[in-house]
């Protein structure tokens, strides 16, 4: 009875030495997938922080391009107006020579 009761203990240390040898490597497999997680968060968040800087980037070159062409529409509408006062300045002229040469 004795012998078979040591057995049996010796058996199911045994087993539960197996298990414990499972949990450790199942254990052992989630640190490596935890730290290949957190490698790819890692990695994410760089990408992620590089599109940011990108599109601050991008959005700054946008607001001077703005900025520069409404500048450019500014100074067309003077060049227009200058243009148009020349223009009236010339037909002025010319009716002035009109009637000159009519008189």
């Amino acid at each position: 009875m004795r012998s078979r009761a040591l057995q049996e203990n010796a058996q199911e240390a045994l087993m539960r030495e197996r298990e414990l040898r499972e949990t450790q490597a199942d254990l052992e497999r989630c640190r490596m997938e935890r730290d290949e997680w957190e490698r790819a968060l890692l990695e994410e968040r760089v990408v992620t922080d590089e599109a940011r800087a990108a599109l601050e980037s991008v959005t700054r070159d946008l607001e001077i391009e703005r900025e520069a062409r409404e500048r450019e529409a500014d100074e067309l509408a003077v060049e227009r107006e200058k243009a148009n006062n020349l223009q009236s300045v010339l037909e002025d002229f010319q009716a002035g020579k009109l009637f000159v040469h009519s008189v």
